[in-house]
Formats: structure tokens, sequence, C-alpha cells
């Protein structure tokens, strides 16, 4: 039989000594299931916004029209571009 070398011996005698300290009789226990969270339906698209009336439309969404209403305001007063810009962006 091949010698082993003195490492390889001393990783056989602390793996045996090891096993021997560990029971066998009890399996792990399972971790406990943990409640999933519930899951919130996505929330609904925006309606298309057609009608006849022009002014009813730009009032239907509020946000969008704030925004809208500043950029006209900044346009008048010839302020910074990047902020017209950064405006328009979030109307995407």
């Amino acid at each position: 039989m091949a010698e082993i070398d003195p490492i390889t011996q001393e990783a056989l005698r602390r793996a045996a000594r090891m096993r021997s300290h560990t029971p066998r009789s009890n399996p792990p226990e399972p971790e406990p299931k943990r409640p999933e969270p519930k899951k919130e339906p996505p929330p609904k698209p925006k309606p298309p916004i057609f009608s006849d009336d022009p002014v009813k439309a730009f009032f239907k969404d509020k946000e969008e029209s704030i925004i809208l209403l500043l950029v006209l305001l900044l346009m008048e007063e010839n302020n910074d571009p990047s902020l017209l810009l950064a405006l328009m962006f979030l109307l995407l």
C-alpha cells in the first residue's frame, strides 16, 4: 500500500474524530417556512385621453398638467434650457 503524507494522515484523523462527535440519529431540522408576501395587483394603466374638449384633456392628468404649465411659464422667462429639458424628460 502506498504511503500517505503526514498532512493527509492528520486530515483523515481529524475527519474521523469529527464524525464520531456528530450525532447521526437526528437529521437536521428543516427551516421554518416563511409566509410569502402578498402580491399586490399591478397598477392599472392610464386610460387614453381622447375627448372633444382639449382643455379637459389637458387637465385630466394633474401631474402632467402641472409640469406642462411649469414648462410654459419657464419658456416665457427664458430660463435655463437644462431645466426645461429635465421637465420635458419627466413628461415621458
